[in-house]
């Protein structure tokens, strides 16, 4: 069986989806991995996996139907010649359009993923509604294209059901995109100043204004205190400006430490993690990481990021846009270091126990109808 796999970065598939092209490659099918650039890394690791690329250039971001329209046709020309049994897109426009490139090539079996609503299924400001209209709009025409339609989290599923956009009878949760437990084993909690890391693309909706706003807060009471952000400066709406960073830098709240391919470095470096994001979240990959590396996790509850913190046990669970709530989190788990390490174990065991790749994996080869070679 031919198995098309799509994504907007040749980098997720190799980082992200290795474990599942590979799992795919040992059930006997023929793996094609699709995303819009050339990463040499990235082409290195999905060729020595077995894994065939094919570069289709796509608009990452925004809405740009005649671009948009582009890269749905020549993906409608990939199929045609690639002539897969399979299709499965992820994020949202290889998702959407993927799907409806497979229909219109008469692919027997379409799956695609929604990895969280993200910016589009936002509340605020006229551009935000709009294109979340546009969004809806396009996913509905592709959930009625697809022969499963896979969610990361349950409130995400229920969206979809409710607004009519997919059928339930069509729809599966499975647990984000799970965790590779040997790449990511447990780390003990270091000694020495607490560090706080936050992990993330640097855009309000993450939720890093908030982290620098309760690092300030808590350096009043535990000046000993570290807060470390960690990810790429950003163009979406609500990009936080490098001057900003700069400021918080200056001011000595906040250490930023760049980008990085490789974050367990810098998770074993951390006493816990901080995700006080309000964006609509699949299932965060970087608090799997974090529960994988046993650190205590505080995130806000909100669909996506709920599903990795058993509040109390293995972390604790703030509300959005809140950064006092966030401060008083950080300051509970300062007062009590022995609580801290218990917590650090609970995450390494929700880890183990809900979101380990192999299981994760084995339900989506069962989505994909893949589970053995045809």
């Amino acid at each position: 069986m031919k198995v098309v796999v799509l994504s907007n970065m040749a980098q997720s598939l190799a980082n992200f989806r290795g474990r599942l092209l590979q799992d795919l490659r040992a059930a006997g099918h023929e793996v094609v991995a699709v995303a819009p650039e050339t990463d040499d890394p990235a082409l290195a690791s999905l060729s020595a996996m077995g894994v065939r690329y094919v570069c289709v250039p796509m608009s990452r971001t925004g809405v740009a139907p005649v671009a948009d329209l582009a890269y749905a046709r020549r993906l409608h020309a990939l199929f045609r010649a690639e002539r897969p049994d399979v299709t499965f897109g992820y994020t949202i426009k290889p998702g959407v359009y993927g799907t409806l490139a497979a229909r219109w090539a008469r692919v027997p079996r379409r799956v695609m993923m929604v990895n969280g609503l993200g910016y589009a299924f936002g509340a605020s400001g006229v551009r935000q509604r709009l294109v979340g209209a546009a969004a809806r709009g396009l996913y509905r025409a592709a959930c009625r294209s697809a022969h499963r339609v896979v969610f990361q989290n349950p409130d995400d599923r229920r969206t979809f059901v409710e607004l009519g956009l997919a059928r339930a009878d069509q729809t599966v949760v499975v647990a984000g995109s799970g965790i590779d437990l040997e790449r990511f084993p447990a780390v003990p909690v270091p000694d020495g100043p607490p560090v706080f890391l936050f992990v993330g693309r640097l855009i309000a909706e993450k939720g890093v204004l908030d982290f620098a706003e309760a690092a300030r807060a808590v350096r009043r009471d535990h000046p000993d205190a570290r807060f470390h952000v960690l990810g790429p400066f950003d163009d979406a709406p609500g990009a936080v400006p490098r001057s900003t960073v700069e400021g918080w830098a200056a001011e000595g709240i906040v250490t930023y430490l760049g980008t990085t391919l490789d974050v367990r470095p810098y998770l074993a470096a951390a006493t816990a993690f901080v995700l006080p994001s309000y964006y609509r979240e699949g299932v965060p990959r970087t608090a799997l990481e974090a529960l994988a590396t046993a650190r205590p996790v505080i995130t806000t509850d909100r669909p996506g990021c709920r599903e990795t913190v058993v509040d109390g046990v293995n972390g604790y669970l703030v509300p959005d846009r809140d950064p006092a709530a966030l401060a008083d989190a950080m300051r509970r788990l300062l007062a009590d270091p022995e609580r801290l390490r218990a917590m650090a174990r609970a995450s390494r065991d929700l880890a183990a126990s809900r979101f380990d790749v192999v299981a994760v994996n084995a339900d989506m080869l069962r989505a994909l109808g893949a589970e053995a070679a045809a």
